[in-house]
């Protein structure tokens, strides 16, 4: 059976429990002042909070290993492509320095092929300072090069916005790319 990463428990129980203390004071309120009615509205928004929590979050998705849609897919989100001429063994390194640049946080390589990083603020859902996934995923490119899929997309799965930040951290991420991969720098 296969154990789950603690820190994904850990992050779940945090957001969880902030969401909860939040209905018990909003709970205690509305009773306080006879409105019952409103009680039940926030119990049901606690639930919805809690099934977007654990089904609608794509960092906690890769702490808790479950598989998600390739990183070029989904709403607002930005890819782009580069081939390069090095090595394909060399390709994960490469991508995670990339996204180490642009992503500037919590750079992880998620399998051998893939790199992804953060960037922004979990508690807005502003589109150009919410917490978007920088990700180059690797791959065999043609005559023997290697191709990076650079993406970029909002951290949650029902973001209203951020096409246009996806665009840019795209853009940064194929610029950094180009540069580590440049003849000068091998």
């Amino acid at each position: 059976m296969k154990r789950r990463n603690p820190e994904y428990a850990r992050q779940l129980l945090l957001r969880i429990g902030l969401g909860g203390v939040a209905y018990l004071v909003l709970a205690v309120i509305l009773l306080a002042s006879s409105q019952p009615v409103g009680v039940a509205f926030f119990g049901v928004a606690l639930v919805l909070y809690v099934f977007d929590v654990v089904y609608g979050d794509r960092r906690l998705a890769i702490l808790s290993g479950r598989p998600l849609k390739p990183p070029w897919t989904g709403s607002n989100t930005s890819s782009a492509q580069v081939l390069a001429d090095v090595p394909l063994k060399a390709g994960a390194q490469v991508a995670l320095q990339a996204v180490t640049v642009v992503g500037k946080r919590r750079a992880t390589l998620v399998s051998d092929w893939e790199a992804v990083s953060w960037i922004g603020y979990f508690w807005t859902n502003i589109p150009r300072l919410q917490e978007y996934q920088v990700d180059v995923f690797v791959s065999e490119g043609a005559n023997g090069g290697t191709l990076f899929t650079c993406s970029a997309r909002p951290r949650r799965v029902m973001s209203w916005g951020g096409i246009t930040q996806s665009q840019k951290l795209v853009a940064g991420l194929v610029q950094e790319i180009e540069r580590l991969t440049s003849k000068g720098d091998s």
